[in-house]
């Protein structure tokens, strides 16, 4: 047998052991380094900020200063304090609330100071000092010149020549009715241009998409149908009828007697292959609300028809029957025809219900129209001979 040697055997488990022991002692001083070392700060990139929008300058708080930066989507400049702001919606806020924009935004009403005093025949009261010569834009201008208004629609005043008195110059004039008359001529190069041709107010009003002969708007929404939520739409209701009945509130005096006659005559229109829908602005919960009331306390008591719901009033603007000052719709029924054309439609005062008789024998004339290919005379009804 050969005999072993020792001694290297304990020299290169040594070696080892110091290898191990160096190692250790490098990654000690690594992380030891590491730990020392502070955390590098991240730098902000544009990434993370906000983009300029031009949509923040439709909002009522910045439409009359607020504007882009040039070749810079992340800034934004207020035309009144001449300030260049970081395109951030905080920002602004913050901005719109600080002092010395409000005061700018105060001193800018001196174009309306000057209109009065032109409209009172140059009086002015010694209390009421001029400021800069600062229009807002026109939008928030214009119902600044309402004094103004002359009995000519397309009357024109000329902005080049006005001119305010000045209460605190020498030499200015003081009239019988207590104010001065002494004109300065105002800076117009510090004006914004402002449109003040007059021009006579219109009513709020609605284009509306009902036409008969033409395919009826469509519309989809939510809507109460045997007490349950659900959503519906007009291709619902293709090779059938419908009579979409319009009536202005839920809880009313007149608008449940018309959709309780309705619910209990429903099963002669399904006879004519024919729905009825009622629509009204109130939400979906109200009509659930309404349905479930029963009939003793002015409710529907579960109705046989389904009541479809218009709070945004999107419906109603496209069949032409809103009344936006009163935020409801006119008592109206349209007919729709299995292709989905309008055939009918009636529009009624506020007042005034509507015959249930008349609306099944509108449908009943306008099915024998499709059927014959021929005309029904006045007062038709079924069995009279056609024209």
């Amino acid at each position: 047998m050969m005999a072993t040697n020792p001694g290297p055997v304990k020299q290169e488990n040594s070696v080892v052991v110091q290898n191990i022991k160096s190692d250790s002692q490098d990654e000690t001083d690594n992380s030891s380094t590491l730990n020392s070392t502070p955390p590098k700060k991240r730098k902000p990139t544009s990434r993370n900020q906000q983009k300029y929008r031009k949509a923040w300058e439709h909002y009522p708080e910045f439409k009359a200063w607020l504007e882009s930066v040039e070749n810079n989507v992340y800034k934004a400049r207020c035309k009144l304090c001449c300030k260049v702001l970081v395109a951030d919606l905080s920002v602004l806020q913050c901005h719109a609330l600080s002092l010395k924009h409000i005061r700018n935004v105060e001193e800018s009403d001196v174009a309306k100071q000057a209109l009065d005093s032109l409209s009172a025949h140059g009086s002015r009261r010694p209390s009421e000092p001029p400021s800069r010569a600062l229009f807002k834009r026109e939008h928030q201008s214009r119902p600044r010149f309402e004094k103004l208004k002359s009995k000519e629609p397309s009357e024109e005043i000329s902005l080049d020549s006005l001119s305010i008195a000045d209460p605190h110059s020498e030499g200015s004039s003081f009239t019988p009715e207590g104010g001065y008359i002494e004109p300065i001529t105002i800076d117009m190069s510090q004006v914004h241009h402002v449109s003040t041709t007059r021009k006579p107010a219109e009513p709020a009003s609605f284009t509306s998409k009902a036409v008969v002969t033409k395919p009826a708007p469509p519309w989809k929404a939510t809507a109460i149908v045997n007490g349950h939520v659900t959503r519906l739409e007009l291709n619902d209701y293709k090779g059938r009828y419908l009579i979409l009945f319009f009536y202005p509130q839920d809880f009313s005096a007149v608008c449940p007697t018309e959709l309780l006659a309705l619910s209990d005559r429903v099963l002669e229109f399904r006879a004519l292959q024919t729905e009825i829908v009622a629509c009204s602005v109130d939400s979906h919960l109200t009509h659930l609300a309404w349905a479930r009331t029963p009939r003793a306390e002015g409710g529907l008591g579960n109705p046989k028809i389904p009541l479809l719901a218009d709070p945004t009033h999107s419906i109603a603007r496209d069949y032409g029957i809103l009344l936006p000052d009163l935020g409801h719709t006119l008592r109206a029924h349209f007919i729709i025809d299995r292709r989905g054309v309008l055939r009918h439609m009636q529009i009624n005062d506020l007042g005034v219900g509507r015959s249930i008789d008349e609306m099944l024998r509108i449908t009943q004339a306008l099915q024998h129209v499709d059927e014959t290919e021929t005309g029904c005379p006045v007062d038709w009804k079924p069995g009279m001979p056609n024209v």
